[in-house]
């Protein structure tokens, strides 16, 4: 008896109130619509074939390539740098260079670096690559090997010089180095390097704020051989 008069009641609740049907219909439609069709983040994908640096002619030459490639827009070349005398400098943007969208062929690039490590220890670089919604991801570090040096030398810049000097040096094996400043009189200003070194290229700086306008004279001693060169200090 029960059950029968709320089957009544349904009935006649949905004959008085048909909408209530097609507003639940409606309401059921538009969750299953959002669910379906939701936006989806834009997808990317980078298989990186290979990827090297190493010094070609002057330059340090950065080569890499690609598989395939999805949604990519370009490719950032970073480096850092660990100077024999400052320690590490932190990652900077080299380049940028367009990347090959979307494809299934290989892809090749390469860069060349031809700023200043004259000071380098070790040398560093990575890639940045950026997609066209903004993602970024990176590629691992690697790392490139700068030759020996040839032969001894040595120069310094600017000369003359208003506060301080540049003095750069080379050196094709391990040995000892002393790197020392003098004013005219033969008196002993700085002692800027004294100790032993790895085959490589140097760079060392002679802060003059306290010197006195004038003539100087910075001499290195290195496999057994002396330069003296002189440089001016000036107002």
């Amino acid at each position: 008896m029960y059950t029968q008069l709320t089957r009544m009641g349904l009935l006649l609740l949905l004959a008085c109130y048909p909408a209530l049907v097609f507003a639940q219909t409606a309401i059921d439609s538009s969750i299953e619509l959002a669910v379906t069709h939701d936006k989806q983040p834009a997808a990317y994908e980078l298989n990186l074939e290979s990827f090297e640096a190493s010094f070609e002619n002057g330059a340090m030459a950065i080569h890499w390539a690609t598989l395939t490639e999805l949604n990519n827009a370009r490719f950032e070349v970073e480096r850092a740098i660990r100077t024999h005398s400052k320690g590490l400098r932190p990652w900077m943007t080299l380049a940028f260079v367009t990347g090959g969208g979307t494809t299934d062929t290989l892809q090749t690039y390469a860069y060349y670096d031809e700023g200043d490590i004259t000071d380098a220890a070790q040398v560093m670089y990575r890639l940045k690559q950026v997609s066209f919604d903004g993602s970024a991801t990176y590629s691992e570090v690697v790392e490139a090997t700068l030759p020996a040096p040839k032969a001894y030398a040595v120069s310094s810049y600017p000369d003359p010089y208003t506060a301080a000097t540049t003095i750069e040096y080379a050196i094709p094996k391990r040995t000892r180095v002393r790197l020392t400043i003098y004013d005219a009189s033969g008196k002993l200003v700085k002692t800027l390097v004294s100790g032993t070194r790895k085959a490589g290229r140097y760079r060392e700086t002679f802060n003059a704020a306290d010197a006195a306008p004038g003539l100087y004279m910075y001499r290195l001693e290195t496999g057994g051989r002396v330069w003296v060169e002189p440089v001016i200090l000036v107002e």
